[in-house]
């Protein structure tokens, strides 16, 4: 049981976030919509209007840096899984990213096959709760049956 996605990119340069627009809808990944920020800040208005499940982020961005985009965010709602990508393969930066509780962090190119593992992983882990809901219900009705 595939579930939609509803994915924000957030990143500064206009290439790369045209890129990473196409590289989405050029996969097999079940898209209920796919919307863009430029920064931290425009992001930070959109993950409110907008419920992503996701959300893709740079990390370095003018203004807002996409790690303080991500506590902001984390603040006002935890439902989205964020998917951090950076040019940098620094430590500092995963280790911050463990911190916050990311659930992926890219480098710099990144292909379609690293978006399509990062998502199958997701489907995957949601399917594995699901699973895990059904036989907790499941044993608490079998003293019923």
């Amino acid at each position: 049981m595939n579930q939609a996605f509803r994915i924000l990119l957030v990143e500064d340069e206009r290439i790369e976030l045209c890129a990473l627009v196409k590289m989405l809808h050029s996969t097999k990944i079940e898209i209920e919509s796919v919307e863009t920020a430029e920064n931290g800040f425009v992001a930070l208005e959109k993950y409110k209007q907008l419920n992503p499940n996701v959300v893709i982020i740079d990390i370095n961005m003018p203004g807002m840096s996409g790690l303080e985009a991500i506590r902001k965010m984390k603040e006002f709602s935890d439902n989205a899984r964020f998917v951090i990508v950076s040019a940098y393969n620094l430590f500092n930066y995963a280790q911050d990213a463990l911190r916050l509780n990311v659930s992926d962090f890219l480098v710099k190119p990144i292909t379609v096959i690293d978006i399509e593992r990062v998502f199958a992983s997701f489907i995957a882990e949601d399917e594995s709760n699901s699973q895990s809901q059904q036989q907790a219900k499941l044993l608490k009705i079998r003293p019923l049956l």
